[in-house]
Parts: structure tokens; sequence; C-alpha cells
């Protein structure tokens, strides 16, 4: 655990930047799968890309890139508050 120049603990420093990757980490993740799709299968092409999104899917990756740029913004919050002090 990171320490101030006081001498406190920066408990509230260190959650930021925990939970902000770990957001960032899941909407990752999520935008992957659902972008690659792995399980799909279609007539109009080999490549599971290639076939149409259902809306579930188009959801999911709505979520996930909201959930990545929601990380994101929360790391560079957590990088402003470490250079004020």
């Amino acid at each position: 655990m990171s320490t101030g120049p006081d001498g406190p603990p920066r408990k509230h420093v260190d959650v930021l930047l925990r939970a902000s990757l770990t957001v960032a980490a899941v909407g990752l993740v999520l935008t992957a799968v659902f972008f690659f799709k792995p399980w799909a299968s279609c007539d109009i092409d080999d490549v599971p890309q290639a076939c149409p999104p259902n809306a579930l899917e188009a959801t999911m990756v709505a979520s996930g890139l909201f959930l990545l740029i929601t990380g994101l913004v929360g790391f560079c919050v957590w990088m402003v508050r470490l250079t004020r002090r």
C-alpha cells in the first residue's frame, strides 16, 4: 500500500486504480469476445465476423466499449491525482 507525503495510507487512490483497471479489463474482454464471436457460424462466409450480429451481440459490444472507456477515464483520473501530489 502506498503512503502519502504525510504518512497516512492512500487507500482511495489505490482502490480507484484497481477498480478502473478491472473495469477496463472486463470491458476489453467483453468487447473482444462478442466482436470476434467464435461460436457463430453462418452461410454467408466461413469467418464468424462476417455473420450479421443480432441485438444481443451488438448490445454486448456497446456495453464492453462503455466499460472500457469508463475504466480508461478512471485510470486517467488516477494519473491526474497522482501527479498533483
